[in-house]
């Protein structure tokens, strides 16, 4: 938005001006008048105009003392004088401040006009150029915080971009890293981050990671230590979900890197333990260490031979995890995807309960989806649960509706399979029990016939030696071509390429 100042002391040549020109089509939004020189100071200290037209001779304080105020506050401020008198005095201090124009009365609207379009393109020029040094200045910014945190350091592309960016090379430093527990939403504070640092008058490089985090290398010596920690303070002050992770101190830019991979391990520690707004590494995050490989298979052993004991076991590992800080988080939810797969494997019917159980790639999808460690076992005690509801073969479902599934599930493979079939087997009308079904599944019959079938083929395709006409056949389909049609408005795949991909 360009924002212009109009001081006359003259009422009808400012109100004449103001209905004169077209003011939207020179690109200028906001418009504020003043009728002296004084009003007109007063004005420019809270209303910061881009643009200035104003008279020279004006009661109180002149147009050029105003001018000149005005250009030591902002050197970027275009200024257009508008005079009755052509004095070389006057001609000099436009020269001095760099107007734009000096336009004679009487004023001519085309010169005018002129003058402003002028005004109006040097503002653009210039936001051009501040775009693109500002653009050079955070790739240099990304490109140092890339070296100085990783574990290749290179000396000479330091003291280069140290020496560009004017960041100190002989202090203390430490890596933080800023997250939105809730949203990927932490790039909105990025003015606010930098803002609360310059206030404690302290160098910094800022840059992002991946899609959702903020990193700040902060350079500090003994005097200034102290206000490391009333920034932390600020950081969590900026909302209720911002969460702030510090690496360990480092006494010198190669050491870097540790502080940032310290302050990673304080950041994976917050998916554990969500009662913190500030994250800081300790002994027990030091000794991080991988998954043991025998919990899933212990977990395999239970499933497939003693399920029932699934529910205590799970209880431990959630205790053995909370308990430890040295597990990574990814590692964590690739562990609880793999459970849910090889618990779907054992019991399909739960992809009736849950769509995700349909993919892989929705269940990865699902996981990533939980804030935290808590919240994502919740999600996998949920599915322990049902499949303990289909161990004991009520699952949540009223007996009429268990009855049902049993016989789709026993007569799926025939083709006559519907509504009307099933509807005479209980004696119901079809559109009753349709209802019902549907109350009860959040599935009408017909989609429920067609997800069993689909689930049903999926594990066929899996057997390299069943032709695809045969398991149409077997899933109850008319026709292989039918089927293909079908599994492929369900899956986004063709029942040869779901194949190529299983095996």
């Amino acid at each position: 938005m360009i924002k212009l100042l109009l001081a006359d002391d003259e009422d009808y040549t400012r109100e004449g001006l103001i209905e004169a020109i077209d003011w939207k089509m020179l690109g200028i939004d906001d418009i504020m008048q003043a009728k002296n020189g004084s009003e007109a100071l007063k004005i420019a200290k809270w209303y910061k105009p881009d643009i200035v037209l104003t008279d020279i001779k004006m009661p109180k304080v002149d147009g050029i003392e105003f001018a000149k105020e005005l250009v030591d506050a902002n050197e970027n401020v275009k200024i257009i004088f508008m005079s009755g008198f052509m004095e070389v005095e006057y001609l000099k201090s436009a020269i001095k401040l760099s107007v734009i124009d000096y336009i004679e009365k009487p004023i001519d609207i085309k010169i005018v006009n002129g003058a402003l379009k002028k005004a109006v393109e040097a503002i653009k020029e210039n936001e051009d150029r501040q775009y693109i040094l500002e653009n050079q200045k955070n790739y240099e910014q990304t490109q140092l915080v890339a070296v100085l945190t990783s574990k290749i350091y290179d000396q000479s592309v330091v003291d280069r971009l140290c020496n560009k960016l004017g960041f100190p090379q002989y202090f203390k430093y430490i890596c933080v890293l800023l997250k939105n527990r809730k949203i990927n939403d932490i790039f909105q504070y990025q003015d606010k981050i930098e803002s609360i640092i310059r206030q404690r008058k302290l160098k910094y490089l800022i840059s992002k990671i991946d899609s959702d985090i903020i990193q700040i290398i902060i350079c500090f010596d003994d005097k200034s230590h102290y206000r490391i920690g009333s920034i932390m303070t600020d950081f969590t002050g900026m909302s209720e979900n911002v969460i702030v992770a510090a690496g360990m101190e480092s006494d010198s830019l190669k050491n870097i890197y540790g502080s940032r991979q310290t302050a990673e391990l304080a950041l994976n520690s917050s998916y554990f333990d969500t009662s913190k707004r500030v994250y800081t590494v300790d002994e027990y995050m030091l000794n991080k260490k991988n998954i043991e490989p025998q919990l899933y298979g212990d977990y395999l052993l239970l499933l497939k031979e003693n399920p029932n004991e699934l529910k205590n076991w799970s209880e431990e590992l959630y205790l053995l995890i909370k308990d430890q800080k040295y597990y990574q988080k990814e590692q964590i939810q690739s562990m609880i995807c793999s459970f849910l797969l090889s618990m779907q494997q054992e019991y399909p019917k739960l992809n009736m309960i849950d769509s995700h159980f349909s993919s892989e790639e929705k269940m990865v999808a699902k996981v990533a989806e939980f804030a935290s460690f808590d919240l994502l076992w919740d999600y996998f005690s949920e599915k322990l649960e049902q499949m303990e509801d289909e161990l004991e073969g009520k699952g949540q479902y009223s007996k009429l509706i268990a009855d049902i599934i049993d016989f789709i599930e026993k007569n799926y493979g025939d083709q006559e399979l519907g509504v009307s079939e099933i509807a005479e087997k209980f004696r119901l009308t079809p559109s009753y029990i349709n209802v019902l079904f549907k109350q009860e599944t959040g599935f009408t019959l017909k989609k429920y016939i067609s997800n069993i079938r689909i689930e049903n083929a999926k594990l066929m395709l899996k057997l390299e030696y069943e032709r695809i006409a045969t398991i149409a056949e077997k899933c109850g389909y008319a026709n292989a071509n039918y089927f293909a049609k079908v599994f492929r408005e369900e899956t986004g795949m063709t029942p040869v390429e779901f194949r190529k991909n299983a095996i």
